[in-house]
């Protein structure tokens, strides 16, 4: 998690050299890769919610909420570097939770659907994020 931690720094010292980023196709880019950083960043959040079959909190579910948090304040500040309004990230992680609430009946009995869709995804982004913003900014400078 602290390796998370550093890397999305690290993205975010390379994005500040562009300040207030105003070339649309790199604001494009960011704009996604913040899209797919508040999808994982709500996953994480649901993930960490789990009990165990007692009914009481899954210890590892500790780990996930961090991992979770750190993602969305890393994602909030990107977010300022492109102008996009705090509204509009809540926005997008709302849409997320509403979606992923309703994929599994708001049942945790269920959380496989969501693990299944996108455990892998968010697992290779949160351990290289810079990876993502990459293909990202790639794609859009076509």
């Amino acid at each position: 998690m602290k390796a998370l931690v550093i890397i999305i720094f690290s993205i975010l010292i390379n994005i500040s050299a562009y300040a207030q980023i105003t070339d649309s196709n790199k604001r494009a880019a960011i704009a996604s890769f913040l899209s797919e950083m508040s999808e994982c960043a709500v996953f994480y959040n649901i993930i960490s919610q789990g009990t165990d079959n007692k009914g009481n909190k899954w210890e590892g579910g500790q780990k996930f909420k961090k991992l979770s948090e750190n993602i969305s304040m890393m994602s909030f500040n990107l977010a300022k570097e492109i102008n996009m309004k705090t509204e509009t990230l809540l926005a997008m992680m709302t849409g997320y939770a509403k979606d992923m609430g309703n994929q599994i009946n708001h049942d945790a009995i269920n959380i496989r659907i969501l693990t299944n869709k996108h455990g892998q995804f968010c697992k290779k982004l949160a351990e290289s994020p810079q990876d993502r913003l990459l293909f990202w900014m790639s794609k859009e400078s076509r």
